[in-house]
């Protein structure tokens, strides 16, 4: 998406000290056709892999699909994430990206949907929660998730109001040092923004320079559902 009207004014984004990722930020873009896209029938604390259309790198990880919560995180290793949103850097959680993490029940309404838009490097794949509502409530999210084969990452809040509890926007990588912090705040609605997440030039040669080997390719990570809402 186009980056051209200057966002509402938020707190600036918080960074790990491994800092991979510059961010811009800019007024929400409008929503993505989904046509001929996948729809997800998404339930309330639910779990679905999705194949990724080419290697994604995330901080110094390289991924072939992804396990997308139906509370707003996609994961790319395979663990449970909290139904809330939580605090990015979060100790419970590794490599994933939260685009509006928030106690969400597509079962109860609106639609998950994901699909691949663009050509070349212009290739990415769109994650769109449209209508989904918070658990056990009439208020509903409208965002949207694009993944691009060179590593950026688009965070599109289109309508993003909170029920009342925490929600948090942002990445993280296989440690707490990787991380960037986008928005957390209980009771708070997010502005109507969009960021995009860039890998800096030298993220290969900083991935190299970290003492442990990066992890391997993911192809099929599968998380343990937490508890019910």
């Amino acid at each position: 998406p186009a980056f051209s009207t200057p966002a509402a004014t938020l707190p600036a984004p918080s960074l790990g000290s491994f800092d991979l990722y510059s961010v811009t930020e800019a007024a929400a873009q409008p929503a993505t056709s989904t046509a001929g896209f996948t729809q997800w029938a998404a339930g309330d604390d639910t779990y679905t892999t999705i194949a990724l259309p080419f290697p994604f790198p995330l901080y110094c990880g390289v991924y072939n699909s992804l396990v997308l919560s139906s509370n707003g995180v996609a994961l790319f290793t395979a663990e449970s994430i909290s139904i809330a949103g939580q605090r990015i850097p979060y100790s419970l959680g590794s490599n994933f990206i939260a685009s509006f993490w928030a106690d969400l029940n597509p079962g109860n309404g609106g639609s998950v949907r994901y699909g691949v838009v663009g050509t070349g490097p212009q290739q990415a794949l769109v994650i769109s929660f449209s209508g989904v509502p918070h658990y056990a409530s009439t208020v509903t999210v409208e965002k949207e998730l694009w993944l691009y084969a060179d590593g950026t990452v688009v965070i599109n809040c289109i309508s993003c109001q909170t029920d009342g509890g925490e929600i948090s926007i942002g990445m993280q990588g296989s440690d707490q040092t990787q991380f960037v912090n986008l928005f957390f705040q209980e009771n708070v609605d997010v502005p109507s923004t969009a960021w995009r997440l860039t890998r800096v030039a030298a993220a290969a040669e900083m991935c190299a320079s970290l003492p442990t080997t990066a992890p391997p390719a993911v192809t099929s990570p599968t998380p343990t559902a937490p508890a019910s809402s």
